[in-house]
């Protein structure tokens, strides 16, 4: 990190394991889909009439686990996370890659904690345009996060070795020169 940009990298472990975790899932969720008939009801024992829920749930959980595959994949292919300068930061923290935020659109920063994980919680102004440019999908995502008592977004940095306490610090330095 030097002081005119921030750059913070994935560590190449967390998506080694992340991506390993979400192979043998979505594996092991197939192979007990495609299970013979009996054996599948050796598993369930008398209730015959769950083989076919068992099966759609199972069928379920490999696609799932399928797309998060595809979703750490896709993290792996942008190294760099998150970004942070003088005009704003680019966040791709999160499944929704919100891509780069101004400081002028950024109303407050603070820690927060997250399932037993700090995270860094970002409250955005509630303008149209800023709604406008980043797309339905996403707008879609604060306005729930804030229905539901939530920071607009949550900079997860669980895959970094950084500390969420120290990069909150650099980046509010950069949000006040930018005022």
């Amino acid at each position: 990190m030097n002081e005119d940009k921030i750059v913070i990298h994935q560590t190449r472990k967390n998506r080694f394991f992340l991506m390993l975790g979400a192979i043998i899932m979505s594996s092991a969720s197939l192979v007990l889909a495609l299970l013979p008939t009996e054996v599948i009801a050796e598993i369930l024992g008398s209730q015959r009439f769950f083989i076919g829920g068992f099966r759609a749930f199972m069928l379920f959980g490999a696609l799932f686990f399928g797309v998060c595959l595809i979703f750490i994949a896709r993290t792996e292919k942008s190294k760099q996370i998150l970004i942070v300068d003088e005009t704003g930061f680019v966040d791709y923290t999160t499944i929704f890659r919100f891509g780069f935020i101004p400081w002028h659109d950024v109303d407050d920063m603070y820690l927060r904690d997250f399932h037993g994980h700090t995270t860094i919680a970002v409250e955005l102004k509630h303008d149209e345009n800023l709604f406008n440019r980043l797309g339905k999908l996403k707008t879609m995502e604060i306005k729930s996060n804030r229905a539901l008592g939530f920071p607009s977004l949550l900079i997860n940095l669980t895959a970094t070795d950084v500390k969420p306490e120290v990069l909150l610090l650099k980046m509010n330095d950069f949000y006040k020169a930018s005022k």
